[in-house]
């Protein structure tokens, strides 16, 4: 985050992800470990949007990251490592609301309800 830090484009990412990125990835998480917010739906449509949104936000990241001259290869593989979650987890999130009606495939919900949120086999 090196000067010009305070670009339009950079501003914009960081708005992004305080207003959208950050608060739904808490709810996808709980969401995902507990059966209190439905699967289909608005959740599945988020889910979509989420992913696709973060993902595309985070491809420059990676990028500037790989790409920095004023970094070593240690520093690039350590960011790359705290950064690289939050492509997969969204990427994740859009393949299973694209791929499924339910996103929490049916048998999930029982698995939840008989062995709590912790111990669900994910299918």
């Amino acid at each position: 985050m090196a000067p010009p830090y305070d670009n339009v484009f950079f501003s914009c990412f960081v708005v992004c992800e305080l207003l959208f990125q950050l608060p739904f990835f808490v709810v996808a998480t709980y969401a995902l470990l507990t059966t209190k917010i439905s699967g289909s739906g608005w959740f599945r449509s988020a889910c979509m949007i989420y992913g696709a949104h973060t993902s595309t936000t985070l491809v420059p990241i990676l990028a500037s990251i790989v790409t920095g001259a004023e970094t070593t290869l240690n520093q690039k593989a350590v960011l790359c490592s705290f950064y690289l979650p939050y492509l997969i987890f969204p990427l994740w999130l859009t393949f299973i609301a694209a791929t499924s009606e339910d996103v929490f495939h049916g048998e999930k919900r029982e698995a939840v309800k008989a062995t709590g949120p912790v111990h669900a086999k994910i299918s």
